[in-house]
């Protein structure tokens, strides 16, 4: 009887684990876009774990990034710049087109960081479709992240949560997916309850009708005077109430092992 207890409890438990797993999965990711969500609505870039999204605001880079697809960097912490990288930086003053001055540009360096005349730590960069590199050279300062992949699919997201209405439904979502969840665990709930009662109704009424079916065993052979033993004398008072003893309990056995059998079907009967 241990096996089949030992076997409910590991379920049970694994049930509990897997409940809050899902709970925790579920809160960290309307956590993180909640995150971005409110830092699309107030005009700043979203960051993630270290890492900051960025859209790409021409087609400079087109064949390796697309006009209006979100590059994933890693925020840029002082380490070595090399020739070939692909970085986002704020465009600084003098930078063609004068509209995208101020912005955040990502463009591949072509020449390793030097000093100019002022002293100021200095990179030279190109778009990859451009014919000629950037016209001044980007203060080192300036660089924001570096690259390290494109995403069409958070681009859309991005300019969907950027959206009063995206924002709306990044909420209303979650607690709707919360909400049937409770209801049908609430549901299933009330539905166990309910067949634990149906099923104690069934047992107690079963009880009741074994029980009143041994009293009328017992009844029976009592009132019998014609009860003998295998030699064919007649039992005395003592033989006789413990050969009643032995048919109620053969009797109780049968009605187990039929109940067993048959299970706890109270429609069927």
């Amino acid at each position: 009887m241990s096996k089949p207890n030992n076997a409910k409890e590991t379920k049970s438990l694994a049930k509990k684990i897997f409940n809050i797993v899902w709970y925790v999965i579920f809160a960290l990711v309307v956590v993180c876009l909640l995150s971005v969500g409110i830092t699309l609505l107030r005009g700043e870039q979203p960051s993630l774990f270290g890492y900051q999204m960025y859209y790409v605001l021409t087609d400079s880079m087109t064949g390796t990034i697309d006009k209006d697809d979100v590059v994933i960097c890693k925020k840029y912490d002082g380490g070595q710049l090399q020739v070939g990288d692909v970085i986002t930086f704020e465009a600084p003053e003098g930078f063609e087109p004068k509209a995208i001055v101020g912005q955040n540009i990502t463009h591949r360096i072509v020449v390793a960081p030097y000093q100019d005349e002022d002293g100021t730590w200095v990179i030279e960069t190109k778009g990859d479709a451009n014919t000629l590199a950037d016209r001044v050279p980007v203060p080192v300062a300036n660089v924001r992240a570096t690259y390290v992949s494109t995403s069409k699919f958070l681009a859309g997201l991005l300019r969907f949560l950027s959206k009063w209405y995206g924002f709306a439904t990044l909420i209303i979502l979650p607690l709707l997916g919360v909400l049937i969840f409770e209801v049908c665990k609430v549901t299933k709930i009330k539905s166990a309850e309910q067949k634990k009662i149906t099923d104690d109704d069934y047992d107690r009424q079963r009880n009741e009708e074994m029980e009143k079916a041994v009293q009328e065993i017992r009844d029976g052979l009592t009132a019998r005077d014609d009860l003998t033993n295998a030699d064919g004398s007649p039992m005395t008072d003592e033989q006789k109430q413990e050969y009643i003893d032995e048919m109620v309990e053969k009797f109780r056995e049968a009605m187990s092992k039929d109940r067993d059998s048959h299970g706890h079907n109270v429609s069927s009967e």
